[in-house]
């Protein structure tokens, strides 16, 4: 490799290093995931928002699948209590949906979650808080949690909280069939 080409190799890495830093900002503790490989996330500042900087997600026209941003810790003391993940909200031509999620595992496999799916935000929205709320079985090891966006548009989000709650505050997960069945059901059309 000649001296101009090791240059140009360095040119290139140094711009490209500088343009994955400019598309993931995200402070210690937060990371990336889904896949909408398109999309651009990170944190920015923002006016009329309720903090002066906030996370966002901008996926592009024609996008397809999921991204979010989020956190990952232990269950640990949360294990065993009822969880509400608090966030603000505010979305700009989300053409599929957006929400905030919460889920605990166990063992590697999902014991509790809600993603907001059934109850998400579309369109444009205005900043609101939004709540996901679930009872944390005991023994479970891990809570993930964050927002996410599918399909194109952009969701910005801030002053994220995760606070114990008692019985009296309503969980908001759907009720769902166990996510590992014992036995095989309806092998023929019922």
């Amino acid at each position: 490799m000649t001296l101009k080409s090791l240059l140009a190799a360095i040119g290139v890495a140094l711009l490209a290093t500088s343009l994955g830093a400019a598309n993931s900002t995200l402070p210690e503790g937060w990371m990336r995931a889904g896949d909408a490989a398109a999309c651009r996330h990170g944190v920015r500042a923002a006016s009329a928002a309720p903090t002066p900087r906030v996370f966002f997600i901008d996926c592009p026209a024609q996008t397809t699948g999921f991204a979010t941003v989020m956190q990952q810790v232990s269950a640990g003391r949360h294990a065993g209590h009822r969880l509400r993940l608090r966030a603000q909200l505010k979305t700009t031509e989300v053409q599929g949906w957006a929400g905030v999620w919460l889920r605990a595992d166990k063992g590697g496999r999902s014991v509790a979650f809600d993603n907001m799916q059934g109850r998400a935000l579309h369109g444009s929205t205005d900043w609101q808080a939004i709540d996901v709320v679930l009872d944390i079985p005991p023994g479970a090891e891990t809570l993930s949690f964050g927002f996410l966006t599918e399909g194109a548009g952009q969701a910005d989000a801030t002053q994220f909280s995760l606070d114990p709650v008692g019985t009296d505050v309503p969980v908001t997960a759907m009720a769902s069939a166990p996510l590992t069945r014992i036995e095989p059901q309806h092998l023929s059309p019922p």
